[in-house]
């Protein structure tokens, strides 16, 4: 019954090798499920102009458009498009920012097949959303005042990484950073770096790496 029924997925994702698996992970899921891919946020509008999708599995983190600007061009152009946010961070933090841009799912980059299988069947064939339950705890105080890109930023500083290296990881400039790490100051009335690692931590605003 369900290869009868025709699915159609866009994976946008940098890093080939993962989007590769991705997509093969994903075309398991039924012999009448097709998978198509984009590499950053450009190549994904490019597709949204010539088909609408069931879902697009979005990552945050790509060069030339990422994953925030693509999402805001979705919302704006294609408002009815189900997108589901793809990424490495698992912060209460993140979890309720993308629900509050629109985000009807957010998936973690180290799920197993199988769970991300059934998440996305549940989202296409039912029209559910997908989150993870600590989404609903209470941040949103905090989160109104950071944007998204902030609180990267901020998570980022927990590794002891500078400007330097969070505009690679997040392909920005390295000015572009250090504007956010002013603003984080600001809003949450901190005094410096020290300060604001130390508020992080405590606040679950953290991002493991990968070695």
């Amino acid at each position: 019954m369900l290869n009868d029924f025709p699915i159609s997925i866009l994976v946008v994702e940098d890093h080939k090798m993962f989007r590769m698996t991705l997509v093969a992970v994903l075309e398991e899921i039924s012999s009448n499920c097709k998978v198509k891919q984009a590499g950053n946020g450009i190549e994904c509008i490019q597709w949204l102009e010539k088909q609408a999708f069931h879902l697009i599995l979005l990552d945050i983190n790509m060069p030339e458009m990422d994953g925030l600007e693509c999402m805001s061009i979705i919302q704006e152009r294609w408002p009815n498009q189900k997108v589901a946010v793809l990424t490495q961070y698992d912060q209460m933090g993140f979890l309720k920012k993308m629900r509050e841009l629109g985000a009807a799912g957010y998936f973690l980059k180290n799920m197993a097949a199988e769970d991300l299988q059934n998440a996305v069947m549940s989202m296409i064939l039912e029209n559910s959303h997908f989150f993870n339950k600590r989404i609903d705890s209470d941040l949103k105080k905090i989160l109104t005042i950071l944007s998204l890109r902030e609180l990267q930023v901020l998570s980022l500083l927990t590794n002891d990484l500078s400007s330097e290296d969070i505009s690679h990881k997040l392909y920005i400039s390295v000015s572009t950073v250090n504007n956010h790490r002013c603003a984080i100051l600001r809003k949450l009335n901190l005094k410096n770096t020290a300060s604001m690692v130390k508020w992080a931590l405590q606040n679950g605003f953290t991002t493991k790496l990968e070695l």
